[in-house]
């Protein structure tokens, strides 16, 4: 039996191949699908889906739910009775162990010969290894990873009649968005492009509804302060808030008006003037409709988007899927067809089809090959040992109603001939054999269909060895081709000491087709002895297109070379080649070979990836942290924007200004560790889009030249006791910089621009005053710290040598604090972040 699994934010559901029929497995209570919640008690007791969904009203703070907007991250999921602190990835392996229990409660102790998950387009390495593993922590062995729209364009071909043709498939799931393009050719399906959303879903809706809605009306009615929702006594509340803010939504979908209603029985909160609260509001469509017009509109722009990119309009698409709960609500059945301007397939489940059609790729492939699965052959054939050389070409797998056999011969005598037959007592009739006869053939059933094929001489007695039964297998559809989502790179170092700066090179680009292969030439910029404690990091970073610098990229983990890996006595030295042999598959599952030439060494004994350095905790004052400075440091590259260009690209800027004004009202009140994360993602896509701004060509000569400015005052201002080798490099890199942007060229401009920052940051760190605020700003980042309790000591210890004015020690302390971030904090040449690897060239 193959499986697969919908792992949904609020909804999960598993269906069932046997290779011939898809089986959706029910709930115990009937349910198609099952609530991705999790319950447990003060005594331990545990319960999931229905049972803890229904105690959600009466013990929310003891129900977990929504946990895989954070996979992948360090935040805690609570359980406030019995104290229980669960991993996102703990809570994802409870749902999969109940939809196990699920499938087997209906038909028995199964085989599982393969189980494919799926997962949104827009997932990171993080999230993707994290289901992984959490598949893993079930008990599951074979299985993969398969995006949700791949998936949903599977399952929509599943009952078509017509499978050719480009459609779109719009996924609106309970946290995420995903949009495809996709292309099917007698039901195989080839993803052209798509696009996602990290954080924009049903739950984002039902928090626009508490925000909007419910906040204002508790606000106005009770004695309650500004950021009450923050408040550990009201948490029931807001948490009932959103229960039945999300139960008014799916209302709305069948009625014009809803009741979001609590009473004070449930919420057993009192405002600050003792009165008893509670909740009681009519929510109408039109008002849900125009809390979420602007997040429907980014769905609607992205599906413009793909079709443009591609060089498609709206009379080349023949139907649009609508995929996820969400998109049940009449604002976008209504909405996005008719403003995208395509029909909308109306027949395939929004809420079961992803489980559907990853059940139908877990068939197509084979699970028994190590480290993974492979693509079943979609054609076969078959040599037979006749003296005539009958030899058989045919589809071996076809989601098309009938299989086409070639049957060639090298020497046919006069009078051979064929007859092909199925189990449905069709018969093609006798044929004289040639030197080449195609044939088609019916298929009478999904799953095998037996083909015989007799062969008889000019007598009419059947030849045996020239007869076989060929085995055609009908599926609902394949899959042909699936595109990386992501751009993945590795930092490297390029240049030498003070004008040393970090860079990515890409190991492969988004759109590029999986499973894939590659190798990449690196150097080592650090020694690495065997008879010494260190590691070599090779940094993973998500690269967004057009996004240069390191730091606002997304840094997802790192593989690491450790002086333990290296046999006795053995020394990486500077210098040294540093080959990675990197493999990526169809999950999106990056894997790598470390070779060191120099040494005749290759690492591949162990998994040497490391993702969850790249893990932040985004619960309680962490994530507040994480968020404000998120929100500081895009305020503050979009001012000095604002300042560089004086007036130049300012719709863009406004715009995005708006968008930093609206995280910024949201802050206050917003209390939910994946509202952070949230967040803290659209403050780094917004720093992305500034940075396209600065590089855009049109302003490079107003931003080179307002850096440059930078640059010089600072080092008027700071520093008075440069040397003379200093100055006088100083003066020539501001004369290379000046002539370079006056000849618009750019490329060796901004070198300077950037070699004479780094001059001045060296002799910076060199002053008194800049080291001891180095070390106070990385004491700081504690919330960032993958080991808090090496993060204390290395506080206390720094504060001993500034107090003892042991300078040295203090800028120890603070690349030591540094390099135990779970993120890159600060310019891309900063020493703290400096690569362990330069790029082949540099």
């Amino acid at each position: 039996m193959y499986l697969g699994i919908d792992l949904g934010t609020s909804n999960s559901a598993i269906v069932g191949n046997d290779g011939a029929n898809l089986r959706l497995y029910k709930t115990s209570d009937g349910r198609d699908v099952l609530a991705s919640m999790i319950y447990i008690d003060r005594r331990g007791n545990k319960f999931v889906g229905t049972k803890a969904h229904d105690q959600a009203i009466l013990s929310p703070e003891n129900v977990a739910r929504g946990f895989k907007r954070l996979i992948g991250t360090a935040t805690p999921v609570h359980f406030a009775a019995s104290g229980l602190e669960w991993t996102p990835q703990e809570a994802s392996a409870e749902i999969l162990r109940a939809l196990i229990s699920q499938a087997r409660a209906e038909v028995g102790d199964i085989k599982i010969e393969g189980a494919v998950i799926t997962t949104p387009a827009a997932f990171n390495q993080m999230q993707s290894e994290a289901t992984i593993a959490a598949a893993a922590d079930a008990g599951m062995t074979a299985v993969g990873l398969l995006q949700e729209p791949v998936a949903a364009a599977l399952a929509s071909l599943e009952v078509a009649t017509n499978k050719d043709g480009i459609f779109l498939v719009y996924d609106l799931g309970g946290g995420t968005f995903d949009v495809a393009l996709v292309q099917s050719s007698r039901g195989n399906v080839t993803i052209l492009a798509h696009e996602g959303v990290n954080m924009l879903g049903g739950q984002d809706f039902d928090k626009s509804i508490v925000n909007s809605i419910v906040r204002p009306w508790l606000l106005e009615k009770y004695n309650l302060p500004d950021d009450f929702q923050k408040d550990a006594k009201l948490r029931r509340l807001m948490k009932l808030a959103l229960l039945k803010s999300e139960a008014a939504k799916i209302d709305l979908s069948t009625m014009e008006s809803a009741q979001i209603f609590v009473a004070e029985e449930e919420a057993r909160a009192q405002d600050q003037a003792g009165e008893e609260i509670y909740i009681d509001i009519d929510l109408t469509r039109s008002q849900l409709e125009q809390l979420t017009k602007d997040r429907i509109d980014e769905t609607i722009t992205l599906c413009r988007k793909i079709l443009s990119d591609n060089g498609l309009s709206h009379d080349d698409i023949d139907r649009l899927v609508f995929i996820g709960g969400p998109s049940k609500m009449p604002s976008i059945r209504d909405r996005v067809p008719r403003e995208l301007g395509i029909a909308p397939d109306l027949q395939t489940d929004p809420m079961t089809a992803v489980a559907r059609g990853a059940a139908i790729y877990a068939e197509s492939r084979n699970w028994d090959t190590q480290g993974g699965s492979v693509r079943k052959a979609a054609r076969g054939s078959q040599k037979t040992s006749s003296d005539i050389g009958v030899n058989y070409d045919f589809e071996a797998r076809t989601s098309a109603d009938e299989a086409r056999i070639r049957v060639t011969a090298k020497s046919v005598p006069p009078g051979i001939r064929l007859v092909a037959s199925n189990e449905d007592m069709w018969e093609s009739g006798q044929i004289d054999l040639t030197d080449s006869v195609m044939l088609t053939v019916p298929l009478s059933q999904n799953g095998a269909n037996r083909i015989q094929v007799v062969v008889t001489d000019s007598s009419g007695s059947k030849i045996e060895n020239a007869s076989t039964e060929l085995v055609v297998t009908k599926i609902n559809a394949s899959a042909t081709g699936i595109p990386a989502t992501q751009t993945i790179a590795v930092k490297t170092r390029r240049g030498e000491g003070p004008f040393a700066k970090n860079e990515l090179e890409p190991l492969f680009e988004k759109g590029a087709m999986l499973p894939a292969t590659g190798t990449k030439k690196f150097r080592a910029s650090e020694t690495l002895q065997a008879s010494e404690n260190g590691t070599l990091k090779i940094e993973i970073f998500q690269k967004t297109q057009g996004v240069q610098e390191p730091e606002l990229n997304l840094f997802v983990g790192c593989y690491e070379v450790t002086s333990d890996d290296l046999e006795q006595d053995a020394i990486l030295r500077k210098g040294d080649e540093i080959i990675l042999h990197w493999k990526v598959d169809d999950n999106m599952a990056l894997s790598c070979k470390v070779e060191i030439p120099a040494l005749s060494v290759l690492l591949d004994n162990h998994n040497y990836y490391v993702p969850s350095l790249g893990h932040k905790n985004y619960d309680g004052s962490d994530g507040l942290l994480l968020v404000s400075n998120a929100l500081n440091a895009a305020e503050h590259d979009l001012n000095d924007l604002a300042d560089t260009l004086q007036g130049m690209a300012e719709p863009e800027i406004a715009a995005l200004r708006r968008r930093l004004e609206r995280l910024i009202d949201k802050l206050s009140p917003s209390a939910e560790a994946d509202e952070y994360r949230s967040m803290e993602e659209e403050a780094r896509h917004i720093r992305q889009e500034i940075s396209k701004i600065r590089h855009n060509d049109t302003y490079r000569k107003q931003v080179l030249g307002a850096d440059l400015d930078r640059g010089t005052d600072l080092f008027a201002e700071t520093i008075s006791d440069a040397d003379p080798e200093t100055t006088n490099r100083l003066k020539q890199l501001v004369e290379t910089a000046e002539t370079s942007i006056a000849g618009d060229d750019f490329e060796t401009a901004d070198r300077a621009v950037q070699d004479l920052r780094s001059l001045v940051f060296t002799e910076l760190r060199r002053q008194p005053n800049f080291i001891l605020a180095s070390f106070e700003h990385a004491s700081e980042k504690r919330h960032l710290a993958i080991d808090k309790a090496l993060h204390d000591k290395v506080v206390a210890e720094g504060q001993l040598a500034c107090d003892a004015g042991d300078l040295e020690s203090v800028n120890r302390a603070t690349f030591e604090l540094y390099t135990n971030l779970a993120e890159i904090d600060g310019p891309s040449n900063d020493l703290s972040s400096l690569s362990d690897l330069m790029s082949h060239s540099g």
